[in-house]
Protein backbone atom coordinates (compact mmCIF):
# COMPACT_ATOMS: atom_id res chain seq x y z
CA UNK A 1 0.00 0.00 0.00
CA UNK A 2 2.89 2.21 0.69
CA UNK A 3 4.64 1.36 -2.53
CA UNK A 4 0.90 1.94 -4.26
CA UNK A 5 0.38 5.58 -2.41
CA UNK A 6 3.72 6.74 -3.14
CA UNK A 7 3.36 6.05 -6.91
CA UNK A 8 -0.10 7.93 -6.61
CA UNK A 9 1.79 10.86 -5.50
CA UNK A 10 4.59 10.85 -8.47
CA UNK A 11 1.92 10.50 -11.28
CA UNK A 12 -0.16 13.42 -9.33
CA UNK A 13 3.10 15.75 -8.66
CA UNK A 14 3.67 15.04 -12.82
CA UNK A 15 0.31 15.97 -13.57
CA UNK A 16 0.29 18.73 -11.78
CA UNK A 17 3.93 20.07 -13.61
CA UNK A 18 2.05 19.90 -16.71
CA UNK A 19 -1.21 21.73 -15.48
CA UNK A 20 0.17 24.34 -13.74
CA UNK A 21 0.88 27.31 -15.86
CA UNK A 22 1.93 31.42 -15.15
CA UNK A 23 -0.58 33.69 -17.17
CA UNK A 24 0.22 37.48 -17.52
CA UNK A 25 -2.18 40.16 -19.18
CA UNK A 26 -0.61 43.38 -19.55
CA UNK A 27 -3.84 45.69 -19.73
CA UNK A 28 -4.13 49.03 -21.84
CA UNK A 29 -2.04 51.98 -20.82
CA UNK A 30 0.82 49.96 -19.18
CA UNK A 31 4.11 47.93 -20.45
CA UNK A 32 5.59 44.46 -18.42
CA UNK A 33 9.25 43.54 -18.40
CA UNK A 34 9.66 39.51 -17.27
CA UNK A 35 12.38 37.21 -17.02
CA UNK A 36 11.26 33.25 -17.79
CA UNK A 37 12.56 31.03 -15.73
CA UNK A 38 15.97 30.26 -17.78
CA UNK A 39 16.48 34.07 -17.55
CA UNK A 40 15.11 34.87 -21.16
CA UNK A 41 13.80 38.06 -21.28
CA UNK A 42 10.75 39.85 -22.71
CA UNK A 43 8.87 42.78 -22.81
CA UNK A 44 5.50 43.24 -23.03
CA UNK A 45 3.48 45.66 -25.07
CA UNK A 46 -0.14 47.02 -23.55
CA UNK A 47 -2.82 44.50 -23.99
CA UNK A 48 -0.63 41.17 -24.51
CA UNK A 49 -0.97 38.58 -22.63
CA UNK A 50 1.78 35.51 -21.95
CA UNK A 51 1.15 31.76 -20.54
CA UNK A 52 3.86 29.38 -20.13
CA UNK A 53 4.36 26.24 -17.64
CA UNK A 54 7.26 27.24 -14.94
CA UNK A 55 7.60 23.68 -13.50
CA UNK A 56 7.92 21.71 -16.65
CA UNK A 57 10.35 24.74 -18.69
CA UNK A 58 13.52 23.03 -18.12
CA UNK A 59 12.17 20.32 -20.63
CA UNK A 60 10.11 22.38 -22.42
CA UNK A 61 10.43 26.52 -23.14
CA UNK A 62 6.66 27.15 -24.85
CA UNK A 63 4.56 29.93 -24.75
CA UNK A 64 1.19 30.81 -25.91
CA UNK A 65 0.96 34.54 -26.42
CA UNK A 66 -1.08 37.37 -28.10
CA UNK A 67 0.04 41.03 -28.31
CA UNK A 68 3.42 42.52 -29.43
CA UNK A 69 6.68 41.47 -26.90
CA UNK A 70 10.01 41.55 -27.53
CA UNK A 71 12.35 38.16 -27.06
CA UNK A 72 15.86 38.49 -25.66
CA UNK A 73 16.22 34.29 -25.66
CA UNK A 74 18.67 32.74 -23.96
CA UNK A 75 20.54 29.72 -25.77
CA UNK A 76 19.48 26.13 -24.85
CA UNK A 77 16.24 24.15 -25.81
CA UNK A 78 13.99 25.18 -28.44
CA UNK A 79 12.30 28.02 -27.63
CA UNK A 80 8.42 28.10 -29.06
CA UNK A 81 6.35 31.10 -29.00
CA UNK A 82 2.95 30.04 -30.17
CA UNK A 83 -0.20 32.31 -30.97
CA UNK A 84 -3.09 32.11 -32.94
CA UNK A 85 -1.98 32.47 -36.36
CA UNK A 86 1.81 30.94 -36.24
CA UNK A 87 4.53 30.12 -34.15
CA UNK A 88 7.81 31.35 -33.91
CA UNK A 89 10.75 28.75 -33.18
CA UNK A 90 14.28 29.59 -31.91
CA UNK A 91 17.68 28.66 -30.06
CA UNK A 92 19.13 31.81 -29.12
CA UNK A 93 18.08 35.01 -30.39
CA UNK A 94 16.35 38.16 -29.81
CA UNK A 95 13.21 39.31 -32.10
CA UNK A 96 9.97 40.99 -32.14
CA UNK A 97 6.69 39.35 -32.55
CA UNK A 98 3.40 41.23 -32.93
CA UNK A 99 0.21 38.97 -32.82
CA UNK A 100 -2.78 40.94 -33.15
CA UNK A 101 -6.27 39.99 -34.55
CA UNK A 102 -5.32 38.99 -38.27
CA UNK A 103 -2.02 40.41 -37.69
CA UNK A 104 0.84 38.22 -37.20
CA UNK A 105 4.57 39.63 -38.02
CA UNK A 106 7.83 38.57 -36.95
CA UNK A 107 10.79 40.73 -36.60
CA UNK A 108 14.60 38.99 -36.40
CA UNK A 109 17.05 41.12 -34.69
CA UNK A 110 20.03 38.55 -33.88
CA UNK A 111 20.13 35.23 -34.70
CA UNK A 112 18.18 32.94 -36.53
CA UNK A 113 14.16 32.67 -36.38
CA UNK A 114 12.06 29.98 -37.63
CA UNK A 115 8.38 31.12 -38.34
CA UNK A 116 6.07 28.64 -38.71
CA UNK A 117 1.83 29.46 -40.37
CA UNK A 118 -0.57 26.82 -37.97
CA UNK A 119 -3.11 26.20 -40.33
CA UNK A 120 -1.26 25.01 -43.44
CA UNK A 121 2.42 24.84 -42.02
CA UNK A 122 4.22 27.16 -44.32
CA UNK A 123 7.54 27.97 -42.87
CA UNK A 124 10.56 30.14 -43.12
CA UNK A 125 13.78 30.76 -41.63
CA UNK A 126 14.65 34.60 -40.86
CA UNK A 127 18.19 36.34 -40.30
CA UNK A 128 18.96 39.45 -38.24
CA UNK A 129 17.12 42.67 -40.43
CA UNK A 130 14.29 40.33 -41.58
CA UNK A 131 10.58 40.54 -40.57
CA UNK A 132 7.82 37.96 -42.16
CA UNK A 133 4.08 39.23 -42.37
CA UNK A 134 1.54 36.56 -42.58
CA UNK A 135 -0.79 37.15 -45.49
CA UNK A 136 -4.68 35.93 -45.77
CA UNK A 137 -3.75 32.97 -47.69
CA UNK A 138 -1.10 31.47 -45.08
CA UNK A 139 2.14 32.43 -46.77
CA UNK A 140 4.62 34.77 -46.08
CA UNK A 141 5.53 38.64 -47.06
CA UNK A 142 9.49 38.53 -46.23
CA UNK A 143 11.26 42.01 -46.09
CA UNK A 144 15.07 42.63 -45.88
CA UNK A 145 17.31 44.91 -44.67
CA UNK A 146 15.11 46.84 -42.23
CA UNK A 147 15.56 49.61 -40.22
CA UNK A 148 14.86 47.29 -36.95
CA UNK A 149 15.39 50.09 -34.59
CA UNK A 150 11.53 51.52 -35.52
CA UNK A 151 10.01 48.03 -35.27
CA UNK A 152 10.78 47.82 -31.41
CA UNK A 153 10.96 51.54 -30.86
CA UNK A 154 7.98 51.16 -28.92
CA UNK A 155 9.95 49.69 -26.40
CA UNK A 156 11.43 53.29 -25.59
CA UNK A 157 7.70 54.69 -25.84
CA UNK A 158 8.39 55.56 -29.59
CA UNK A 159 5.46 54.63 -31.67
CA UNK A 160 6.08 55.20 -35.31
CA UNK A 161 3.75 54.81 -38.39
CA UNK A 162 3.77 54.71 -42.48
CA UNK A 163 0.62 54.95 -44.75
CA UNK A 164 -1.29 53.60 -41.87
CA UNK A 165 -5.05 54.09 -41.76
CA UNK A 166 -5.90 56.53 -39.48
CA UNK A 167 -8.08 54.27 -37.42
CA UNK A 168 -5.06 51.96 -36.49
CA UNK A 169 -2.78 54.92 -35.11
CA UNK A 170 -6.13 56.22 -33.11
CA UNK A 171 -6.53 51.86 -31.76
CA UNK A 172 -2.54 52.12 -30.57
CA UNK A 173 -3.44 55.21 -29.13
CA UNK A 174 -6.28 53.26 -27.07
CA UNK A 175 -3.99 50.64 -26.00
CA UNK A 176 -1.03 53.11 -24.68
CA UNK A 177 -3.16 55.76 -22.98
CA UNK A 178 -5.60 53.38 -21.25
CA UNK A 179 -8.70 55.06 -22.98
CA UNK A 180 -11.72 54.89 -25.78
CA UNK A 181 -11.87 56.77 -28.87
CA UNK A 182 -14.94 57.86 -30.83
CA UNK A 183 -14.03 58.21 -34.48
CA UNK A 184 -16.19 59.87 -36.21
CA UNK A 185 -15.21 60.78 -39.84
CA UNK A 186 -16.12 59.97 -43.63
CA UNK A 187 -12.82 59.83 -44.63
CA UNK A 188 -10.40 57.27 -45.15
CA UNK A 189 -7.10 59.15 -43.90
CA UNK A 190 -3.59 57.56 -44.22
CA UNK A 191 -1.00 58.66 -41.10
CA UNK A 192 2.60 58.96 -41.12
CA UNK A 193 4.47 60.12 -38.05
CA UNK A 194 5.24 59.65 -34.86
CA UNK A 195 3.97 59.80 -31.24
CA UNK A 196 5.73 59.59 -27.60
CA UNK A 197 3.73 57.68 -24.87
CA UNK A 198 5.70 59.70 -22.53
CA UNK A 199 3.82 62.53 -23.85
CA UNK A 200 0.63 64.03 -22.84
CA UNK A 201 -2.51 62.06 -24.18
CA UNK A 202 -3.51 65.49 -25.42
CA UNK A 203 -0.28 66.43 -26.73
CA UNK A 204 -0.58 62.70 -28.68
CA UNK A 205 -4.03 63.87 -29.98
CA UNK A 206 -3.46 67.25 -31.42
CA UNK A 207 -0.07 65.77 -32.83
CA UNK A 208 -2.06 63.43 -34.74
CA UNK A 209 -4.87 65.06 -35.55
CA UNK A 210 -3.84 68.54 -36.51
CA UNK A 211 -2.40 67.27 -40.14
CA UNK A 212 -6.33 66.04 -41.16
CA UNK A 213 -7.89 69.24 -39.73
CA UNK A 214 -9.49 67.02 -36.68
CA UNK A 215 -10.49 68.11 -33.47
CA UNK A 216 -10.93 66.09 -30.39
CA UNK A 217 -13.39 66.71 -26.98
CA UNK A 218 -13.03 64.35 -23.49
CA UNK A 219 -16.46 63.16 -23.15
CA UNK A 220 -15.94 61.34 -20.19
CA UNK A 221 -12.45 60.59 -17.70
CA UNK A 222 -11.75 57.66 -20.46
CA UNK A 223 -13.55 58.54 -23.41
CA UNK A 224 -12.52 60.64 -25.95
CA UNK A 225 -14.63 61.52 -29.18
CA UNK A 226 -12.87 63.08 -32.84
CA UNK A 227 -14.66 64.53 -35.40
CA UNK A 228 -14.03 67.30 -38.61
CA UNK A 229 -13.72 70.20 -37.73
CA UNK A 230 -16.63 72.85 -38.82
Amino acid sequence: MAIAAAVLILIGLAVFMQVYQVKLSVPAGEHLSINLPDNSKVRLNAQSELTYKPLIWKFSRKIRFEGEAYFEVKPGKKFSVISAKGTTMVMGTSFNILSRGSNYLVTCITGKVKVVENRLKNEIILNPKEKAELNPDGTFNVQSNINVNQIISWLENNFGFTSVPLRRVFEEIERQYGIVIKYYSPNEYTYTGTFNRGSSLETTLEIVCRPFNLQFARKSEKVYEITEKN
